[in-house]
C-alpha cells in the first residue's frame, strides 16, 4: 500500500483513499508507541506524520500540534480521521496554489513549501 502512495502526489488523493490513509494511519500509530516508562503505550499522531512523510513525502503533510491545531485537527480523539482532514486540507491548499507557483524554478513540492510554510508560522511564529 506504501508503494502506491510513494509513487504519488498530493494531488492524487481522493476519497477513494480514505479507508487506506485511516488504516495506515491507525497501525503506524499502533507500531510507534512508546514501549517503556511513565507514556508506556502512548501513540504520537506526530510521529505518525513524519513516518508517513518519510516514506511517501510527495503525498503525507507532516503536521505537529500547532499546525494540527491552526487547521481545526486538534487529533487528541480520533487522530487518524483528524489526520485525513488534514490531507484534504493540504490538498485543496496545493490546489490553490498550483497555478502561482512554479515549483521546477523553486525546486520543492508544493507539498513541502507548505509544510515549510505551516513550520514557520504556526511551529516557530517567525512569520
Amino acid at each position: 500500500m506504501l508503494d502506491k502512495y510513494r509513487k504519488s502526489n498530493i494531488f492524487n488523493y481522493g476519497t477513494c483513499d480514505d479507508k487506506a490513509i485511516e488504516n495506515l494511519f491507525r497501525e503506524f500509530l499502533y507500531a510507534l508507541r512508546i514501549r517503556e516508562g511513565k507514556k508506556k503505550g502512548t501513540g504520537s499522531p506526530v510521529a505518525v506524520a513524519k513516518a508517513l512523510h518519510l516514506l511517501a513525502s510527495d503525498f503525507f503533510p507532516l503536521w505537529d500540534f500547532e499546525i494540527a491545531r491552526a487547521y481545526g485537527c486538534r487529533y487528541a480523539r480520533n487522530p487518524e480521521a483528524k489526520y485525513l482532514l488534514f490531507v484534504r486540507k493540504s490538498k485543496e491548499m496545493a490546489e490553490n496554489l498550483k497555478s502561482s507557483v512554479d515549483t521546477k524554478v523553486v525546486g520543492k513540492t508544493l507539498l513541502k513549501l507548505i509544510d515549510e510554510y505551516n513550520y514557520a508560522r504556526y511551529t516557530q511564529r517567525w512569520i
